[in-house]
C-alpha cells in the first residue's frame, strides 16, 4: 500500500495512522510502542515509503548501549 510522506511524519505517534480506522483494525499504538522501547534502548525506527510501493522499516541497535554511571559506582557492568 505505501505510506505518503505525510503520514509518515505523524505514524509514529500515538493512537496515529497512515490508513483510516475504516479499512484497518487497530488502536494506533504498534509504531508508537516499538518507537518508546527502542528510544530507551538507545536505538531508532525509522520508515522509507512511497503511496503504491509498499513501506520499508529499518531499525537501528547500537553495537554498545551507553552506561551512565557515577564515579562511585563499580565498574561491573561494562560490556
Amino acid at each position: 500500500m505505501g505510506i505518503s510522506k505525510e503520514d509518515q511524519i505523524r505514524i509514529f505517534d500515538r493512537y496515529e495512522r497512515a490508513i483510516p480506522s475504516s479499512k484497518i483494525s487497530g488502536l494506533g499504538l504498534g509504531l508508537y510502542i516499538s518507537k518508546q522501547i527502542l528510544t530507551l534502548h538507545q536505538a531508532s525506527i525509522s520508515v522509507k515509503s512511497e503511496v503504491g510501493e509498499g513501506a520499508e522499516f529499518r531499525i537501528v541497535l547500537p553495537l554498545r548501549p551507553k552506561i551512565e554511571r557515577s564515579e562511585n559506582q563499580e565498574k561491573a557492568y561494562e560490556f
